[in-house]
């Protein structure tokens, strides 16, 4: 559906309507469809210099039309069938939302999925069971090394990047990994990083934009070794 939308100023009479069809099956196949509508707008910010405004008015008809399906969907989903909510399927709106949503990023750059379960938050204690530590313990140095490589590369490219527009590439990344979350950010009990499937299409694009942003400034070796330490970790 995205990648029709993203060609349709080539034929729009025929790529737009195909956009929807298969916004529409997508739907029929899995909740996480339901962001359709913000991946438009997410597409078109990059498209438009983040000019929110125009971003809204280019893609405003597949926006309008998928938002209405979304807003129909919603009501049958939650008023005529409702979901279950016992459980895994207990819905939290509380600190557990934005624990959740931590471990969604910590996932996406990488730390193992079973450091969730492992180390809390809250009281910031460490894991002290045996059955996950010794088994751990061979893969950390190398799982941790590959995540700091990742984290630290990638900080200093963006700090290194235009400060007029690296601000807002980094908030609407977080908010677009949120909204694709959505369907299941609520769910703390719930959480499996292969949910991250749309989420990361923001991530890397966010890598690639700021990549993209480091080389039109500077070919510097520096910046091309940071580059490939992404790439490699």
């Amino acid at each position: 559906a995205i990648y029709f939308y993203i060609f349709g100023e080539r034929k729009p009479k025929v790529y737009f309507p195909l956009s929807f069809i298969f916004f529409l099956l997508a739907l029929a196949s899995t909740e996480f469809a339901l962001i359709f509508p913000v991946l438009i707008i997410f597409v078109e910010l990059f498209r438009n210099n983040f000019d929110l405004l125009k971003a809204l008015k280019i893609g405003r008809i597949l926006i309008s039309m998928s938002s209405l399906i979304v807003l129909v969907y919603l009501f049958i989903r939650f008023l005529l069938f409702p979901i279950p909510s016992n459980g895994e399927y207990a819905i939290a709106i509380d600190s557990r939302v934005f624990n959740n949503y931590f471990w969604y990023l910590a996932w996406l750059i990488n730390l193992p999925e079973v450091l969730k379960y492992q180390i809390q938050l809250t009281n910031l204690s460490a894991p002290k069971d045996p059955t996950f530590l010794e088994p751990f313990r061979q893969y950390s140095y190398p799982l941790l090394t590959s995540f700091f490589i990742f984290a630290l590369a990638l900080s200093a490219l963006f700090i290194n990047s235009s400060d007029t527009i690296k601000m807002k590439v980094l908030i609407a990344t977080l908010i677009f990994i949120a909204i694709a979350l959505s369907p299941v950010i609520f769910l703390p009990s719930h959480s499996f990083p292969y949910y991250l499937t749309l989420a990361s299409i923001g991530f890397l694009v966010f890598i690639g934009y700021i990549i993209s942003i480091i080389f039109k400034k500077s070919t510097s070796i520096i910046n091309l070794l940071l580059t490939i330490l992404i790439i490699v970790s």
